[in-house]
């Protein structure tokens, strides 16, 4: 399962009720007027302003939920009838290349100028032109921490690094469990950075490399999954996960639900680290475009976004949100790095086809040692 699938598709079952009461809601309402289409991670959005969009704008919603960007990216490339879709960020990169994304009417969205500027200006890694999408949500692919077990092994000030997750900390932290999520395209340009190569990848020569450091490295790392690895750190069996702060986030909520559980933070190495984003998008053949256009621009609202973003735990791409979310998730460092942090984020260059092809065997042979 790729990037933060895991905490999505976690989330599905318990979601399913409050979506079906929404979508049930917009059934009713469709028969007076029209229907937007949303195909989105599962309770991705405040039901609540689902509910308000469509008292302030007489539109209705219907609510598709996935939890697999993979499959939603297939169904999307093959023409979905969808109106709004929400999207990582290689997937809306091959998206935009097939022409399969319309261009955002910036004209008629007056709220597209509330897009946090420093996540809009990384997101053009893949949107070049800045034309496709909006950021939704975004975070960090970093290292998740058992605080405890951790400075018992490397002291009060642990050494953070990618070292930590890749080598164990030279081993000190093997005893109490270090994992890497399934996340090649993440594991990659963070051990790029971790040997000081460039993290697009696109010499041969240097992806053989993180392959063969990785490969080493494989005695340190007591199992390769991300349903695995936020399910151990949640439960207090690893004290060390290279994971999104997406995953890493939900590990710490159940580990607080359990009262009795670890005690988890989340650092951005200091070598610097992938940096995920949601996006809102319309498909080319949205067949509801002004509604679409409509809904995009009503969750670009400051309250709005605030309100999305507290429900799901995650930072916004409305930089005014942050000021209206409750305190504990606006302070959070774990949601919104501190400046430093954030400066050391970075967009993965999206891959082409060979160098896709060159990852995905080297990763198969890192998980499986042959």
């Amino acid at each position: 399962m790729s990037r933060r699938g895991f905490t999505r598709a976690a989330l599905l079952r318990g979601a399913l009720a409050a979506l079906g009461a929404v979508m049930a809601a917009g059934a009713g309402s469709a028969a007076a007027g029209p229907t937007v289409s949303i195909y989105a991670w599962a309770d991705y959005f405040e039901p609540a302003m689902l509910d308000r969009f469509t008292r302030e704008t007489g539109i209705a919603v219907a609510y598709d939920p996935y939890d697999n960007p993979e499959a939603a990216e297939q169904r999307l490339a093959a023409g979905s009838g969808t109106d709004v879709a929400v999207l990582p960020g290689q997937a809306m990169h091959r998206l935009a290349v097939r022409g399969r994304l319309a261009r955002l009417d910036r004209a008629r969205m007056a709220n597209i100028r509330n897009v946090w500027p420093e996540i809009a200006d990384r997101l053009k890694t893949f949107d070049p032109t800045g034309a496709s999408a909006v950021p939704y949500m975004w975070g960090a692919f970093g290292v998740g921490f058992n605080a405890r077990q951790v400075r018992q092994r490397v002291g009060e000030r642990p050494a953070a690094g990618w070292d930590m997750a890749f080598r164990a900390d030279g081993g000190r932290l093997k005893d109490c469990g270090v994992m890497l999520a399934d996340s090649p395209e993440d594991i990659y340009p963070a051990a790029a950075r971790m040997l000081g190569l460039q993290p697009d990848l696109r010499r041969p020569a240097d992806v053989d490399r993180i392959t063969d450091v990785l490969f080493k490295g494989r005695g340190m790392i007591a199992k390769y999954g991300t349903a695995d690895a936020v399910n151990a750190l949640a439960g207090g069996e690893a004290c060390v996960v290279a994971a999104s702060s997406a995953d890493v986030l939900q590990a710490r909520r159940r580990a607080r639900e359990a009262e009795s559980g670890p005690e988890i933070g989340f650092t951005i190495p200091r070598e610097g680290a992938p940096l995920w984003v949601d996006s809102l998008v319309i498909p080319a053949d949205a067949p509801n475009p002004d509604a679409a256009r409509a809904f995009v621009d009503f969750m670009l609202k400051p309250d709005v976004a605030a309100r999305n973003a507290d429900y799901v735990g995650l930072a916004s791409g409305v930089a005014a949100a942050r000021a209206q979310q409750k305190p504990e998730n606006a302070n959070d460092p774990a949601i919104y790095p501190p400046p430093d942090a954030l400066r050391r984020l970075f967009a993965a260059q999206p891959l082409d086809e060979r160098t896709a092809k060159q990852v995905a065997t080297g990763w198969r042979k890192v998980k499986t040692g042959k």
